[in-house]
């Protein structure tokens, strides 16, 4: 081995914690330093990732964002009753901008958002989530650190539907969807700054534990910032 300058890796069971790079050799050292080591998934795991069939979805993306919180005063009330904020709930300027840009960036059709009066908590709990690769939700998120399963997105309340517009950690893991990958950009909430990494622990475990067939990766971004670009 001392003759080669690259190690290809491929590692089984516990050979995956092991940093090859770190071993030194007879000299004392660093392989990484004498070596270009690289790791490569074993044919097994290749051949059970492809036999493994995926339901095709029929839309690419879902949006939600852009909601008029201040003018909806009584969702503010509800909220605060019932303890998630302390305040009035202030808008998202830039969320609606980074819905519409992620949806250019999928050249989804104007039916695969809700924005504005039309991002009700009914609306996207009934909007055919298992149908979507992308679900991408720029809203208010909000942590209760006494009870962290009621962690919750906040989006419009919908009285005729009977839905108060928040959707709790507990609500979340019932949803199912078989999406590629799901957006949270819930960062920019009236919280404390001490406590946002710990909201964002308490939401994320509820978006990953979503029934479905596929992977999710929550991402934290404040909304108050035009998008520049998505990739």
């Amino acid at each position: 081995m001392a003759k080669k300058d690259r190690i290809i890796i491929v590692p089984d069971g516990g050979l995956h914690l092991l940093p090859f790079d770190a071993l030194v050799d007879d000299t004392g050292r660093y392989l990484v330093f004498s070596h270009t080591i690289t790791y490569a998934t074993s044919a097994s795991a290749l051949y059970l990732a492809n036999s493994v069939k995926h339901r095709p979805t029929q839309q690419t993306f879902l949006g939600i964002g852009g909601i008029p919180y201040e003018q909806n005063a009584e969702l503010t009330k509800i909220a605060t009753l019932r303890g998630y904020v302390s305040g009035p709930l202030v808008n998202l300027p830039a969320s609606k901008d980074e819905i519409l840009a992620a949806q250019a960036t999928t050249q989804s059709d104007g039916q695969s958002t809700l924005i504005g009066t039309s991002a009700t908590k009914s609306a996207f709990e009934h909007s055919d989530l298992a149908d979507h690769a992308i679900i991408h939700l720029a809203v208010h998120g909000v942590a209760n650190e006494k009870h962290p399963e009621r962690a919750a997105l906040i989006l419009l309340s919908d009285t005729s539907a009977g839905d108060d517009g928040i959707l709790e950690a507990s609500e979340i893991v019932h949803l199912h969807t078989n999406a590629d990958l799901v957006v949270l950009s819930a960062c920019d909430t009236p919280l404390l700054e001490g406590y946002k990494a710990k909201k964002v622990s308490q939401i994320s475990p509820s978006l990953f534990s979503l029934p479905g067939q596929r992977p999710l990766f929550p991402h934290c971004g404040p909304s108050t910032i035009p998008p520049r670009s998505i990739s």
